[in-house]
């Protein structure tokens, strides 16, 4: 009985948005994940789509910057709290990262950066209100992943 109770804490603490899991190290943060998960869902079908595809979980980490690796994003703690629409962007960008590997596309890693912020600012262009910083941010990276090569 321990054990059936056990498994059923773990699935029900679980989140799960489509086929994407967010988990339990995430729980502090899991709303406004879900929230970003919610934007690009209402905001570009398409975009939403890819991010369903590429990723099975998303996931907290401590290091100063997010990150990816097969089928799981990794949210950094300063990413989250910089809101919802950070979040997305962030979502965005690193489920290009996923595409273009699984799509086995060879890029240098400047180009590869330059592909994933100009996808993530294409989205970002779409959201109403969007956060001014937020595309400053995607731009200036293109300019200076572009002047790095």
């Amino acid at each position: 009985m321990r054990f059936i109770l056990t498994i059923l804490t773990l699935f029900i603490s679980n989140i799960v948005y489509s086929q994407i899991t967010l988990p339990v190290t995430a729980s502090q943060y899991t709303k406004t994940i879900d929230s970003a998960i919610t934007l690009i869902k209402i905001t570009d079908t398409a975009v939403y789509n890819r991010l369903d595809l590429m990723v099975d979980v998303v996931d907290m980490w401590l290091s100063a910057f997010s990150s990816c690796d097969t089928k799981v994003i990794y949210i950094s703690r300063n990413d989250v709290l910089l809101g919802v629409q950070n979040v997305a962007a962030v979502l965005v960008h690193e489920s290009q990262h996923l595409w273009i590997w699984n799509s086995k596309i060879d890029l240098s890693k400047q180009d590869e950066e330059i592909m994933c912020y100009k996808y993530e600012l294409a989205f970002l262009d779409k959201i109403p209100n969007c956060e001014k910083y937020l595309k400053k941010h995607a731009i200036n990276a293109i300019i200076e992943f572009g002047s790095s090569k």
